[in-house]
C-alpha cells in the first residue's frame, strides 16, 4: 500500500464517520421532538376526557403530527444500528407509559390535569433519555 492509497482509505473512513454521526443526529432530534409533544398531548387528552367532540380533534392532530414526523424521518439518512435498540426500548416504554396514563386517567383521574401532566412528563423523560443516549452513541462516547 502506498501513501496515496493510505490517504484515500483515511479520507473514506473520515467521510463514513461523518455520515454516521449526521445520520444519528436527526434521530436524536426526532426523539426529543416526540418527547416535547408528549406533554401537551397528555394534557389535551386529559382535558378532553369524557368529551368526544374535543377528544377527536386532539387525536386527529396527534395522528397528523406522528404521520408528518414519520414522513420526515423517511427522508433522513438511516439511523445507526446502535440507535435502533435504544429507539425500540424508548417507543415501547413510551407506549406503556401512554397506556397507563390513559387507562388510569380515564378510569380514576378524569378531572385531574396533574395526573395527565405527570404522565406527559414521564413520557417526555423517556424520549429525552433516548435522545441523549442516541446523541452519545452518535458521538462514539457510549
Amino acid at each position: 500500500m502506498d501513501t496515496n492509497q493510505a490517504a484515500e482509505f483515511l479520507r473514506q473512513a473520515e467521510n463514513t464517520t461523518h455520515k454516521g454521526r449526521q445520520a444519528g443526529k436527526w434521530f436524536a432530534i426526532y426523539l426529543a421532538i416526540f418527547g416535547v409533544a408528549s406533554i401537551p398531548l397528555s394534557l389535551l387528552v386529559g382535558w378532553s376526557a369524557g368529551r368526544p367532540a374535543l377528544l377527536m380533534p386532539v387525536m386527529i392532530g396527534w395522528i397528523v403530527l406522528v404521520a408528518a414526523a414519520a414522513i420526515w424521518s423517511t427522508r433522513q439518512r438511516g439511523a445507526l444500528k446502535a440507535t435502533k435498540q435504544v429507539s425500540g426500548f424508548a417507543f415501547a416504554a413510551w407506549g406503556l407509559a401512554w397506556g397507563i396514563t390513559v387507562v388510569l386517567g380515564a378510569t380514576f383521574f378524569t378531572g385531574s390535569l396533574l395526573w395527565w401532566l405527570g404522565g406527559g412528563i414521564v413520557m417526555a423523560a423517556i424520549m429525552f433519555t433516548a435522545a441523549a443516549l442516541t446523541a452519545r452513541q452518535v458521538q462514539g462516547t457510549a
